[in-house]
């Protein structure tokens, strides 16, 4: 739950660029500083339209230092259109750091598939990973190629567009089946490209895999329900037991 006021910021958007085909990163200055945050977490933000009334978002946090939070989002409705078109500065209200976070051991290996490259890309860069793999659909939606490439990434894109052609998870596999010792994995990507990955724990069994989990969701701390999915176990919430599960948990031993 929010545990105090301090969680709550008043915020305007200050910087906004496209980095791919509607992909875009914006900076926003808040009205105090931005607490400590951990990769994974993130921020529920409001937009205030006059013409219809919108529910808050979740984003990822990309960066956050003092009183400027970064984040980076794909147009895909009405709220990411308004964040990508409206004339700055404009004003917002957001909350967080909220959720868990990625594990932190060492020799780990991330995969990330399209804006799950966001919450990670900041632990990539500071070289927190054996091995990184990250896919794209074509080449219109890469983003940070340099930089990834200085790191080593291993990039695919689901065309041939750019890079490897195919799924990026069967690169990992690929990879993964000639680990002899145990390997902690990170990953961020839709729930289609997180039970591919499943399955590939399930058959290589020395991997245990974190996966961060994306869910429609209004609150971000555990009220309004919208965010739960059902697991073997129970149903969870995505927002205050998440986002980051281990994916048997998820989808089952």
């Amino acid at each position: 739950m929010i545990e105090s006021r301090k969680s709550l910021f008043e915020g305007i958007i200050i910087g906004r660029k496209k980095l791919s085909d509607n992909i875009y990163h914006v900076e926003i200055e808040l009205n105090k500083e931005f607490s400590s945050y951990k990769y994974g977490n993130f921020v529920m933000l409001h937009l205030k339209e006059e013409s219809r009334p919108l529910l808050p978002r979740p984003f990822s946090i990309f960066k956050a230092k003092e009183r400027v939070l970064e984040l980076i989002f794909k147009v895909v409705g009405l709220a990411t259109n308004l964040l990508a078109t409206r004339p700055l500065p404009y004003s917002v209200k957001l909350w967080g750091p909220l959720g868990n976070s990625f594990p932190d051991k060492k020799d780990m290996f991330c995969i990330a598939g399209g804006l799950g490259l966001v919450p990670l890309y900041e632990s990539i860069i500071k070289g927190r990973y054996k091995k990184v793999f990250v896919g794209f659909k074509n080449k219109d939606e890469v983003y940070f190629l340099r930089s990834l490439l200085d790191k080593g990434a291993l990039i695919s894109t689901d065309d041939g567009s750019y890079g490897e052609k195919g799924f990026i998870t069967e690169f990992f596999y690929q990879c993964i089946i000639n680990e002899k010792d145990k390997v902690t994995v990170v990953a961020c990507g839709p729930r289609g490209f997180l039970k591919r990955l499943w399955e590939i724990e399930r058959e290589v069994k020395n991997i245990e895999i974190y996966g961060s989990f994306e869910t429609h969701m209004a609150c971000g701390f555990g009220v309004c329900l919208g965010c739960a999915i059902e697991t073997p176990k129970g149903m969870v919430k995505v927002c205050s037991d998440g986002p980051v599960f281990k994916l048997k948990d998820i989808f089952g031993e």
